[in-house]
């Protein structure tokens, strides 16, 4: 069954890669997704730096981990770089901005999309550096707790789990092996109960 990405509902798990997304939301030809689980453990930035232009991860994420979607059979077609806001937690805005095909989410589109991001068992890295002025010892990055909520932490102190998003195409088709792939994991449990009723009448 073929279904066009722009036609799935927010909170659906897709498959892509070689690995699970979440559909968080479409606009216009773009469809932005959510991994479903961590990918590893890594540091924000090797050097300490909390600005993702300049991160050890962003390199990974936009070079190795590219690849190997591609090599798990993503379409390198559907993707779309997309703009991710380096506004810090604070509000100076001195990193900008940057275009990738794969990257974080920032604090603000946690916030939009918290009610279909699932809780992980750690915690795991967010785009939103917490500010641009060092206090000296550390440059802080925001990221979210196994039970969902934010807190920061240095960008090279310590392992965080990395969560990738990205951007799609809206008009491609998702070949799915199964008519349930389209339904949210709610819907999903609402039809495999109403399938197994009728099974027993």
């Amino acid at each position: 069954m073929n279904t066009k990405l722009c036609e799935v509902k927010p909170g659906t798990i897709i498959p892509f890669g070689g690995m699970d997304w979440i559909v968080l939301e479409s606009e216009g030809n773009m469809t932005r997704l959510l991994a479903k689980e961590f990918i590893g453990d890594m540091p924000f930035d090797e050097d300490n730096s909390n600005n993702w232009t300049n991160s050890s991860l962003r390199a990974y994420l936009n070079g190795e981990f590219l690849e190997t979607l591609a090599a798990n059979g993503a379409n390198p077609n559907a993707f779309l770089q997309d703009t991710y806001s380096l506004i810090a937690d604070d509000g100076l805005d001195d990193y900008g901005s940057s275009v990738d095909c794969v990257g974080l989410l920032s604090v603000d589109q946690y916030r939009k999309h918290r009610r279909i991001i699932s809780n992980l068992d750690d915690w795991w890295w967010l785009i939103t550096p917490y500010s641009v002025k060092s206090n000296g010892y550390s440059h802080p990055v925001r990221y979210v707790r196994s039970d969902g909520t934010l807190s920061y932490g240095s960008a090279a102190g310590g392992y965080g789990w990395v969560r990738p998003a990205l951007t799609l195409k809206s008009n491609i088709f998702l070949s799915t092996e199964s008519e349930l792939s389209k339904y949210t994991n709610t819907e999903l449990l609402e039809e495999l109960m109403r399938r197994n009723h009728a099974e027993t009448l």
